[in-house]
């Protein structure tokens, strides 16, 4: 039951992020000239949600492996992910507002690069945790 939880809060947090990142694309490419600001919160809370979920579903998964985890270098490199999405969750509501204010054009090369790593950092995450749970389990 907990594991088809934590499955279909991946799966609705993942189309999110797909109908997210479309948008993105759109505006970097010059098809919208800014995003929309209460949209895009939106679409935040409701990735952080989904991570905060996923990260709940997991910590209840994990308690009877708990042992078998905590010594696994694979479980850990799982853990850095997670983290690392955590951590770039915030920047990302941070970095938002770049792209509600202003068309991609307007940014400072500085921003564009800020803003291609946090993608990067977070398509990386999401991935490595994914392909690091397959392993797993």
């Amino acid at each position: 039951m907990i594991l088809q939880l934590h499955l279909g809060i991946l799966l609705i947090t993942f189309l999110v992020i797909l109908y997210t990142d479309f948008n993105a694309l759109l505006w970097l490419l010059g098809k919208k000239e800014k995003l929309s600001e209460p949209l895009f919160k939106k679409l935040h809370i409701a990735v952080s949600l989904g991570l905060a979920g996923m990260i709940i579903t997991g910590i209840i998964q994990l308690l009877p492996l708990r042992e078998w985890l905590f010594t696994n270098q694979l479980f850990g490199l799982k853990m850095f992910f997670v983290g690392v999405l955590v951590i770039n969750s915030f920047l990302v509501g941070r970095h938002m507002k770049l792209a509600c204010n202003n068309s991609f054009n307007e940014l400072s090369n500085i921003e564009k690069r800020t803003l291609a790593m946090s993608g990067l950092v977070s398509t990386a995450s999401w991935i490595g945790a994914f392909v690091v749970a397959k392993i797993l389990f």
